[in-house]
């Protein structure tokens, strides 16, 4: 059922901007300020099986990503609004509200340029220092994202250099606490495999972003860039 022209709490919803396994991303309008505002929703049927395991890994999900970003405070991380709970027409409508960023995901932005425009060294560095600076922000607050991607990074228009955007890291939604792992060391996991899978997904933004797909993806060459960047725990073991 479209939610467009329902309303949660202060906020209408106006129109669905996508869609996807974790829900539905809509524009919505704080009526309250009359500020245009995104919101992300899950639903639970009331009258069907909320208690299905779907829909509760979805809740849990949900839950996890919301409590990710309530506890960041970066530049450079889009930040969280607010976050509800909304009875319509018998479903269960759980929400998190967050700014709405008109400039779209920074996936789309290299879209839009082209093939035939290569960023620049300059302008590559630019977006890779936000990028490494929002993500190393997020491992010292113990929150390991998971799934770094140029679509993940909406953009912000610069008004001193429109052709070099400010990225904000979005959608935690897979994202880990490294506070409720147990049984096993940051170091033990690190061998085990995570904090290359993490160095993996940052240097495939950098072949993204240099258009050089070449770049820093086969295992030695990750292996060889571990400490390229100060990534947890690297100061304190050397595994």
């Amino acid at each position: 059922m479209p939610l467009e022209g329902q309303q949660l709490g202060r906020y209408r919803l106006l129109r669905l901007l996508g869609s996807g396994g974790m829900g539905e991303v809509y524009l919505a309008e704080d009526i309250s300020i009359n500020r245009q505002v995104a919101i992300k929703v899950i639903r639970a049927e009331a009258s069907a099986y909320p208690s299905t395991d779907s829909t509760k890994e979805a809740a849990r999900l949900f839950q996890r990503e919301v409590k990710a970003i309530s506890g960041l405070d970066h530049p450079n991380i889009l930040p969280l609004f607010d976050y509800g709970e909304e009875k319509v027409n018998e479903a269960i409508l759980t929400y998190m509200v967050m700014p709405y960023r008109q400039e779209n995901s920074l996936a789309t932005w290299l879209e839009k340029r082209g093939d035939t425009a290569i960023l620049s060294s300059r302008d590559v560095a630019h977006f890779i220092r936000q990028a490494a600076s929002a993500l190393q922000y997020a491992h010292d607050h113990q929150i390991i994202h998971q799934d770094v991607k140029p679509s993940n990074f909406l953009i912000r228009n610069n008004a001193d250099n429109p052709d070099r955007p400010d990225l904000l890291l979005a959608d935690f939604g897979v994202a880990k606490n490294r506070r409720n792992i147990t049984g096993i060391s940051y170091c033990q996991r690190r061998q085990n495999g995570s904090n290359i899978q993490s160095k993996y997904s940052f240097s495939s933004l950098y072949s993204r972003l240099s258009r050089n797909p070449g770049t820093y993806q086969t295992p030695g060459l990750i292996e060889r860039q571990k400490h390229a960047i100060s990534w947890p725990g690297s100061t304190c073991c050397t595994c």
